[in-house]
């Protein structure tokens, strides 16, 4: 079995958070939060408006403790104009150079050690299922809509199978 790379050299390993919320100027509030393993320590602190918006006035990631890069800090800086709604893990993810689309046989070997760890699922490994890297498109595939462009796409497949 292949050692976990957060547990090479040690026996056990801990990841800790802790978070909260202040008031902020406006109707705005503040959610901090610290994380903090072994080898680092950040603290990310997000300023928002409630509900419906969401909007995110600023964002901030302090380095604490340990290497961390300084393109991730800067990545969650520019959250800023970012409503905290669906698709916010992806843009997270994008302006911190993380959560890269794994290769299939990686995918394969997580399905796999399922067993090992207790897992049980009804969800299977199956071709384009769940979306591997070999999967994605090419980045020149890569198409942006608006909003109106996508109600109007939708609404003529709708339309076109009889919906409406």
């Amino acid at each position: 079995m292949q050692e976990p790379p957060l547990l090479r050299g040690r026996d056990r390993y801990e990841r800790v958070m802790e978070g909260w919320s202040d008031d902020a100027p406006g109707e705005a509030f503040t959610h901090t939060v610290r994380l903090a393993d072994p080898d680092r320590q950040v603290e990310l602190s997000v300023t928002a408006l409630p509900s419906p918006t969401y909007a995110i006035r600023a964002a901030e990631c302090r380095v604490l403790a340990g290497d961390v890069s300084p393109a991730a800090a800067r990545g969650v800086a520019a959250l800023a104009g970012t409503a905290m709604v669906g698709g916010l893990t992806r843009r997270v993810a994008e302006l911190t150079g993380g959560a890269k689309v794994l290769p299939r046989a990686e995918i394969q070997k997580l399905f796999d050690a399922r067993p090992r760890y207790g897992v049980q699922s009804h969800n299977r490994f199956e071709p384009g299922w769940p979306l591997a890297a070999e999967d994605m498109p090419e980045p020149i595939e890569k198409h942006e809509l608006t909003r109106e462009q996508l109600l109007a796409i939708i609404d003529e497949a709708l339309k076109v199978r009889g919906v409406y």
